[in-house]
């Protein structure tokens, strides 16, 4: 059920991002739309600039200041923002540092060495809590066989004294009384036998309703996701049509601009000093892009490997991030509850087992005693002439007709377990399929929406450049 639930809850996320992918998706043909009447507004609006720049070349000069000036002032503008988010990402990794010191021995104080460390105590902890729990159930599962064992060691106990017992006695009012006794102990197990198989088969068809679903919900998952790429490559090569038809003009307009500015009326403008305070703008820009793009791309590597770490976080480098250090201040917490439970429950089948071994020891103790008082009752008791052997052999024929009947009742409940395995194994690996294919198909969303990103930011510089 827990299965099946998570399984559910896995759907209706990958619907509705799958649903939030197709809306962003028409929002980017829109924008494509309004983009390429901005970019013809652009182009006419260029056209009318060159004419006026053949027209007079001193405005031309004045507004070539005044495009320096603002590409001065945006780039001290990014250069500004820039700085501000590689100083948030310090301080957040310096407070970590501040608050878990113990994590950050032996490393250095910068700050892409202290990434790094986090990342990989990220990965090394993720597989600690693996290697805890696979033990952890290979304990109970050794814990749980032990258990059965002793359990059927227990039964094989009961039924050998019983039958010691029971060949030891006489025909006697008492043997007439265990036969009946033992027939109708007969008849209700097999009655439960009868009732367990029921069950058995009810679990069976639960199980096989459950792999037809999972295999439909399969299907239908992946029609969808052909038909979402089937229109991402579409719009994809609609964009690249509209790139290339727009570079075009814009070789056209820079060819005629490079022929104005060849022109004996164009003048450099620009001073020596100020080529220099742009340069270096530039440089410093592009030094602390790189920077960013590390911590990025570092973060990225990490959910890209481990994308179930960061199910419901957004794209967001900065919330990314919090995230990371969440997960470091919440592992060590949960290695240690996952060892707690392991050690409660390991000290609980240890009580049950001893527990059974008393029993045992208690129901072999009894069954000796019982023995000992029938022998000594058959010894002092003298047969009845009133009971006849007869009626001894029609109960033992009825005891026969019983343990054959109940015989079959379970060899044939061992062939329905054994049919009931397979078909759990083919359910588990049906789940395990679908699940590898979820996450394949969550790579390629992800590859979608980095491509999605990708086209809006070079549509953005080439809206920027034109």
């Amino acid at each position: 059920k827990e299965t099946k639930h998570n399984h559910e809850l896995t759907l209706t996320k990958y619907k509705e991002e799958f649903l939030s992918l197709v809306e962003e998706r028409n929002e980017l043909i829109e924008q494509q739309t309004l983009s390429l009447i901005e970019h013809q507004l652009e182009i006419e609006q260029l056209k009318k600039d060159n004419d006026q720049i053949r027209e007079k070349s001193t405005e031309y000069k004045h507004v070539e200041i005044q495009t320096d000036d603002r590409q001065r002032e945006k780039l001290l503008q990014m250069n500004n923002k820039l700085k501000r988010a590689l100083q948030i990402i310090k301080d957040k990794i310096h407070r970590i540092v501040n608050e878990k010191p113990d994590l950050f021995n032996g490393i250095g104080e910068e700050t892409n060495e202290r990434l790094d460390h986090l990342i990989s105590i990220v990965e090394n902890q993720t597989t600690q809590i693996d290697l805890i729990q696979t033990e952890h159930q290979q304990q109970i599962k050794e814990l749980q066989n032990s258990l059965l064992a002793r359990q059927f060691e227990l039964d094989n106990e009961r039924q050998q004294h019983v039958l010691a017992a029971s060949s030891t006695e006489d025909i006697s009012p008492s043997i007439i009384e265990d036969y009946q006794i033992k027939i109708e102990q007969l008849e209700k197990t097999l009655i439960e036998k009868e009732n367990e198989q029921i069950l058995l088969h009810e679990r069976l068809n639960e199980i096989e309703l459950e792999l037809r679903k999972i295999l439909d919900d399969q299907n239908s998952t992946l029609m969808k996701y052909e038909l979402l790429v089937q229109e991402r490559d579409l719009l994809i090569e609609q964009q690249t049509l509209h790139s290339t038809e727009s570079q075009r003009e814009i070789e056209q307009l820079k060819k005629e601009l490079l022929e104005l500015k060849q022109s004996p009326d164009y003048q450099h403008i620009e001073t020596q000093t100020d080529d220099r305070q742009h340069e270096k703008l530039v440089q410093i820009n592009n030094k602390l892009k790189r920077i960013i793009q590390t911590f990025k791309e570092k973060i990225h590597r990490l959910v890209i490997e481990k994308p179930n770490l960061f199910d419901g976080i957004s794209e967001e480098t900065n919330e990314r991030l919090d995230h990371l250090i969440s997960i470091v201040e919440n592992q060590t917490i949960q290695i240690n509850l996952i060892q707690n439970q392991r050690d409660e429950l390991e000290k609980q089948l240890r009580n049950e087992i001893k527990e059974l071994e008393r029993s045992l020891e208690t129901t072999e103790n009894e069954l000796n005693y019982e023995k000992q008082v029938r022998s000594a009752q058959l010894v002092s008791a003298a047969p009845s002439e009133d009971i006849s052997s007869s009626i001894v052999e029609d109960y033992q024929k009825q005891i026969d007709e019983l343990e054959q009947k109940l015989s079959e009742n379970n060899e044939e409940q061992s062939l329905l377990r054994e049919h009931l395995n397979k078909v759990e194994v083919e359910l588990k690996e049906t789940k395990h399929n679908h699940e590898l294919t979820l996450t394949k198909y969550k790579e390629e969303f992800l590859s979608a929406v980095e491509e999605r990103n990708e086209l809006i930011e070079q549509q953005t510089l080439s809206s920027t450049e034109q």
